[in-house]
């Protein structure tokens, strides 16, 4: 199989752009813990139970989407996930702004609960069709292509994120005015809405599929095999789909 052929399909171009709008737009990491380290001296103890929280968060997503939500519809997984996660951005202008007054240990470890939850399991349905629509015999390909350009998309959303609060100003710094967290934060929640939108275009015009669908074919003889009959299914295999069974 061609790499054109591969990668030039319709429906696979449309899903790379989707991840692409999935992961582009810019965030706070590290303007946000640069004012937890910094400005409210959040304790080292509790930067590292925010991680282990976050990594539990990872599991108990992973196991309520392949237990429950799995056969749900991704167009509507995605966007709610998505949308829960930009309301906890948000959440985090507020707090830095204060405009909402929250014990700093008690906002920074249930804003990494709640967005690590809401952020793994509107990924996990895209990773699903991400596997569906890897061509026969090149899947590791395809599937690493996939999660390359994920991580790609992470990258320019750094750099977006660094030219962003390089552009209005905010730099290692301990005060910041509201003004300036107000223009980036606003910038931000509207390229994220566009990339929620542009998602859910994709999502809807892309033929989901949650399970890869191959064709099994067997082998009838009428008399007892021989070394012959096990020689005939080794050279149709070469040419088909066959299903291997472990007859012990």
């Amino acid at each position: 199989m061609k790499i054109r052929e591969i990668f030039c399909d319709k429906e696979v171009l449309l899903f790379s752009l989707l991840l692409f709008f999935f992961a582009y737009e810019p965030g706070d990491s590290s303007i946000f813990e640069y004012q937890l380290l910094k400005h409210y001296k959040v304790q080292p103890a509790v930067l590292a139970a925010a991680q282990i929280i976050a990594f539990g968060m990872i599991m108990v997503a992973s196991a309520l989407f392949q237990r429950y939500l799995r056969q749900y519809n991704a167009v509507g997984l995605v966007t709610v996930t998505s949308t829960v996660c930009l309301g906890v951005f948000v959440a985090r202008n507020l707090f830095l702004t204060k405009r909402i007054d929250v014990p700093v240990n008690v906002f920074f470890i249930g804003n990494v609960a709640i967005n690590t939850f809401f952020g793994h399991l509107s990924f996990l349905p895209l990773a699903v069709i991400s596997t569906t629509l890897c061509k026969p015999g090149v899947e590791a390909t395809m599937y690493a292509y996939f999660m390359a350009l994920t991580n790609f998309s992470s990258i320019i959303s750094r750099e977006l994120s660094g030219i962003l609060a390089s552009g209005i100003g905010i730099k290692k710094q301990l005060q910041v005015s509201n003004e300036k967290y107000d223009w980036f934060y606003g910038i931000c929640i509207v390229l994220d809405i566009i990339g929620i939108i542009v998602v859910f275009l994709l999502l809807v015009s892309l033929p989901i599929r949650t399970k890869e669908k191959r064709e099994i074919e067997l082998t009838e003889f009428d008399h007892e095999l021989d070394e012959e009959d096990f020689n005939t299914i080794a050279e149709d295999k070469n040419d088909s789909d066959l299903v291997d069974i472990d007859l012990n």
